[in-house]
């Protein structure tokens, strides 16, 4: 693996803090990593797995002595910092929703279409949490069934929203009369049926991403999917409840047999995965594999799929999809 130095911009942040964690578990070398974050946390310092970081101010001039910049940052710092680090030819990842529609940009899961880093792209999007999720548990079937479109409703724990969601959970949870501004209503207690913006065709911003980028990473532009997006009273990890369409006929055993070797993947039909089993932990869950037979009635030509999946967001969705990127661009 050739050496590199690498940044971690938006390194204040809970996406951009795991990440840091992870290439220090992929063994990078401390010194050749720069935790990077706004003027406002520069001199701010972390600890992470036995590790002190000192956070660096986001400057052109810090942004020229790297390799490669990893962006766990929001979408107007993205817009605003990736072209700079671009024209400085530092290489970069972004976690942000800036570029994942550019059709100039790849958008890559490592275990799905990892292969297009072969080209060597100076611009990689990593995708939403939700959609990496979903996608690790349909892309075993698709390669084996051919998915033709599917059906998704997630139950997104309050981190996906950053520390603030966290913050307002425990606050609420504190002090019945405390309402915070974080989230639409009150969230501890209850549950949420509006993330991210709604469109005028009553979708979601989050909703969107699901339907755009699961077409984009799949390679299948005409493939169908409604979403249902649900902030909920966890603190970590997301719970997807999938139903999907194959072309083919499903044989139990062949999907089965799809998802338990599938990588990055855990398939457990004897346990039910929960988000407080599945936080913290580098697999994303799969269990309660349902054929739906055609009309309610029993037979071996069922096309549809029921699945229960459940990933830690910060790791499984967001993190460690960025740092097996980076172990595959600097393999190359």
């Amino acid at each position: 693996m050739r050496s590199a130095t690498i940044g971690v911009i938006g390194a204040s942040g809970l996406v951009g803090r795991e990440i840091l964690g992870w290439l220090r578990r992929f063994r990078y070398p401390a010194e050749s990593i720069r935790a990077l974050a706004s003027e406002r946390s520069a001199g701010q310092r972390l600890s992470l797995d036995s590790q002190d970081w000192e956070l660096e101010a986001l400057t052109e001039e810090r942004l020229e002595g790297l390799d490669l910049a990893l962006f766990a940052t929001e979408v107007t710092v993205s817009r605003h910092w990736v072209p700079l680090a671009l024209r400085h030819g530092v290489r970069c990842i972004d976690s942000s929703s800036a570029f994942r529609r550019d059709p100039s940009v790849p958008l890559l899961i490592p275990e799905i279409n990892g292969e297009q880093l072969a080209s060597r792209p100076s611009l990689v999007a990593s995708p939403n949490c939700s959609a990496t999720l979903a996608l690790l548990a349909l892309a075993p079937l698709h390669r084996a069934f051919g998915l033709e479109s599917f059906s998704v409703c997630s139950y997104q724990a309050v981190s996906g929203v950053g520390t603030g969601g966290l913050r307002a959970l425990a606050q609420e949870r504190e002090n019945s009369e405390k309402f915070s501004e974080i989230f639409p209503d009150r969230i501890d207690q209850n549950v949420l049926a509006s993330l991210g913006e709604i469109l005028p065709n009553g979708f979601t911003s989050e909703e969107e991403k699901m339907a755009h980028e699961s077409r984009k990473i799949l390679g299948l532009p005409a493939l169908r999917v409604m979403s249902t997006c649900v902030r909920v009273p966890v603190e970590r990890a997301h719970s997807l409840a999938i139903q999907a369409h194959f072309a083919k006929p499903i044989d139990r055993a062949v999907a089965e047999d799809a998802l338990r070797h599938a990588k990055g993947l855990r398939y457990t039909p004897e346990h039910l995965p929960t988000p407080l089993r599945c936080a913290r932990n580098e697999d994303c869950f799969v269990a309660r594999l349902r054929l739906v037979p055609p009309g309610g009635v029993e037979s071996s030509k069922a096309q549809d799929v029921l699945l229960w999946v459940v990933g830690d967001q910060l790791w499984a969705g967001a993190a460690l999809n960025v740092v097996r990127l980076v172990n595959l661009l600097l393999r190359g």
